[in-house]
């Protein structure tokens, strides 16, 4: 046990227009347990509002909680300021324990000291409070029934009243009750048909009283309301009926309560005790139902109107298992767990829904960023904002080993999901909608063994979004079936660009970047020092973006090892597959790609791959570039190899047919060559050009589309001289002889190109 003995109220007699700071001077666990007051004449106002009229700057926690320094904000102070001669109004600083027990005090694994060490303290503040108020409470008076009032019917023309000792007498009322009216403190009267209960005189500072009716016996559910200090009336929930009386008044415990947020009761007294859900009531529920090693964390409000920050942050960091049932939840603050192990299970993606409203700062936050926690699992609820948030993440994973997200929907976010430093995680079924303008879907950056699996991006048009899935720095990813959709920046980046980072060993599956602005898959090193090796793409997708597949290199790192089968991209304004920069990018392999209907957005003028100067190593293997299914022919090349490709093209059997200028246009120097059964694309050709007698040259049209690399040039018959060949282009070259031949004289020819 921790906790001191403690007058839980504090006041304080400001002058002038002083804001304090008023200190506290007892403990406390949550900030909601601090009430603040202002009274005037004996009279208190409604409590002030936390971070409104009021902050709270708390003092490093000690054992037995923390203390704090209360500083007013100009809305909470009193119009006028303090009374000059400082007597007439005061500022009281309360403490109001939640009447819940938020913590389990049972065991799962063994005997949780922490957990039970902070029930103990709740419980201890709990009673000091009730002290406190029961020492001003009411006593029956000799002779009546102890500890319950009479009922009203048997208090005719009598009233309370004390006498020297201060014991409780009962008086005839004839000729005094005028003058007992307001000196009878806390006694009240109850009378039937009437909607209020009136206090004769208004609750002292420090008390709170909760009313229990009773008709014909029987407790009334709902029929309950509180007395804050200085109310003069209690204002019940139904108009009082003949017969019905006051029968229990609790004077503290009550601290939080409002109209809209007291509790229902389900038994004597104020306590609300916890009922299954089919049990109580519709707008009311627990945070945890009856479910093995889950725990009841008391009765939370799901209306998405309480913020819920301090009682939910006090389950997680509490328990490893917390539940939550079907209802919104309001976040008005970030809410984290510092610690390992952690579960979080909410009734499904439309059962279960977290509402944000703050506009910047992280939502949900498990790890601490520092040490490397423990196993966190986040499944089945819709985690999204009522308000637009400029910054932060939703959920953010901070540095964790073994990590399961499943079965979500994070929506209108500035960042839905950001995975810091997070090794072996599962990533299924989470599917990101409706980003803010710029906002981006899920942020990995650093760690390993990332897998993404079966998720859904959706940036509606005119969103604006920036990046669906945006790679910083991770080793072994697996993407399967991801799917960027709609107003995104672009779809899939694998972007390293701090130096030093890397991303090692990429796999994706059946994923496609569909319809973005700028990209469907990116393949980016921005920067020095930086690099990504090891990428293998099947089955994917790049349509209806600028460019489907773009990679780029800039600065000093490198892009070592693509390897793309059966990747498609389609109707892109630009190129379906682009190599923007070719230095430091090397060991490209295409398989049976196809690729056809790109520069949509200006036909003949982009490629459908496009493959820059300075590449090392390119390899394409079948598939096709222009011709697929109906789609018109759009692309400049089926591929287009710029000037300085070096070290080894490698292309075979890929359909080149279907562009508009050129199946292969080939400006690559330095680089080995091996171009073979491309339809659309000739590597050899002959024929029979006849030189005219009394002619020395012959023009010959070879049908390659680009300047043959090897020329064999045959007379059968007498040349009359010397024969060599000139002017070898793209399209001609020219059969010269140094005499005239006497007769027309025939030349076989044959051209090749790279070998062939």
């Amino acid at each position: 046990m921790t906790i001191t003995v403690e007058n839980p109220v504090t006041v304080y007699v400001p002058t002038g227009s002083s804001l304090g700071p008023f200190a506290t001077l007892w403990s406390y666990e949550l900030p909601g347990e601090i009430q603040v007051v202002v009274e005037a004449d004996g009279v208190e106002a409604a409590p002030l509002v936390l971070d409104s009229e009021f902050t709270v700057v708390a003092a490093p926690r000690e054992a037995g909680g923390y203390t704090a320094n209360v500083t007013l904000t100009a809305l909470g102070l009193p119009v006028g300021g303090w009374a000059a001669d400082g007597s007439s109004r005061r500022l009281i600083l309360r403490r109001a324990t939640p009447n819940q027990q938020a913590e389990p005090f049972g065991q799962v694994d063994g005997f949780r000291p922490l957990a039970s060490e902070r029930t103990w303290d709740r419980q201890v503040r709990m009673h000091q409070e009730h002290r406190a108020m029961v020492a001003r409470a009411l006593l029956s008076p000799a002779g009546e029934v102890g500890g319950a009032m009479p009922p009203a019917g048997q208090c005719a023309n009598k009233v309370f009243a004390w006498d020297g000792d201060s014991s409780p007498i009962a008086l005839d009322a004839a000729g005094v009750l005028a003058g007992l009216a307001t000196k009878a403190r806390g006694s009240l009267v109850a009378v039937g048909g009437e909607a209020t209960v009136t206090v004769s005189q208004p609750v002292a500072a420090g008390d709170e009283a909760l009313v229990s009716l009773f008709i014909g016996g029987a407790e009334q559910e709902g029929q309950v309301d509180y007395i804050a200090d200085g109310s003069a009336v209690l204002a019940l929930a139904e108009p009082l009926v003949a017969g019905a009386e006051v029968r229990w008044v609790h004077l503290g415990g009550s601290a939080g309560l409002t109209a809209a947020t007291r509790p229902r009761l389900f038994g004597r007294g104020a306590e609300a005790v916890y009922r299954r859900p089919e049990d109580k009531a519709a707008d009311w529920v627990s945070v945890l139902d009856y479910i093995p090693v889950i725990y009841h964390y008391g009765i939370w409000n799901r209306n998405n109107v309480t913020d819920l920050a301090d009682y939910i942050e006090n389950a997680i960091r509490s328990e490893r298992f917390v539940d939550f049932p079907p209802g919104q939840y309001r976040l008005g603050r970030t809410v984290s767990r510092l610690e390992s192990e952690c579960i979080l299970r909410g009734a499904g993606q439309f059962a279960t829904e977290i509402d944000i409203v703050s506009f910047t700062g992280d939502g949900l936050v498990l790890g601490n960023g520092s040490d490397l926690r423990t196993y966190f699992a986040v499944s089945g609820m819709r985690i999204a904002s009522s308000v637009l948030r400029v910054s932060g993440a939703a959920l953010k994973i901070d540095k964790a080993f073994m990590v399961e997200l499943t079965d979500l929907v994070i929506a209108d976010q500035a960042l839905a999901l950001s995975l810091q430093t997070c090794i072996n995680t599962t990533v299924d079924r989470v599917h990101v909608l409706a980003p803010v303008a710029g906002g981006v879907g899920v942020v990995v950056n650093g760690g390993n063994d990332t897998h993404l699996r079966r998720m859904y991006l959706q940036a509606d048009a005119g969103l604006n979004g920036g990046v669906a899935v945006d790679i910083q720095y991770s080793a072994y990813v697996t993407l399967d079936n991801v799917t960027p959709v709609g107003d995104w920046e672009g779809g899939i980046d694998l972007h390293p660009r701090e130096a030093g980072a890397y991303i090692d060993w990429v796999f994706m599956t059946n994923c496609c970047g569909d319809s973005c602005r700028e990209f469907g898959i990116r393949i980016w090193c921005e920067g020095d020092a930086i690099s990504v090796k090891g990428v293998q793409m099947l089955g994917c997708w790049g349509s209806t973006c600028d460019v489907g597949l773009l990679v780029d290199c800039t600065g000093t790192g490198f892009v070592d090892g693509i390897t793309a089968t059966n990747f498609r991209a389609l109707t892109n304004r630009k190129e379906g597959i682009k190599f923007a920069t070719g230095a430091n990018v090397r060991n490209v392999h295409l398989v049976a790609p196809i690729v056809a209907g790109n520069s949509s957005g200006a036909p003949g003028v982009y490629d459908g791959i496009y493959v820059a100067g300075g590449l090392s190593g390119f390899t394409c293997l079948g598939g096709a570039s222009g011709l697929y299914a109906v789609l018109p022919a759009t692309q400049r090349a089926g591929i287009y190899f710029d000037a300085g490709v070096t070290d080894v093209i490698v292309v075979a059997g890929t359909n080149v047919t279907n562009n508009t200028a050129y199946g292969i246009r080939d400006l690559a120097t330095g680089a080995t060559k091996y171009f073979a059964g491309c339809a659309g694309f000739l590597i050899k050709a002959n024929g029979v050009a006849t030189m005219n007698s009394g002619a020395t040259t012959k023009v010959v049209t070879h049908g390659l589309s680009v300047p043959p690399t090897r020329v064999n040039v045959t007379p059968r018959g007498d040349p009359g001289g010397r024969v060599w060949v000139t002017a070898i282009g793209a399209a001609n070259f020219t059969i010269n002889t140094s005499a005239a031949p006497g007769t027309n004289c025939d030349f076989g020819w044959e051209v090749a190109l790279y070998g062939g």
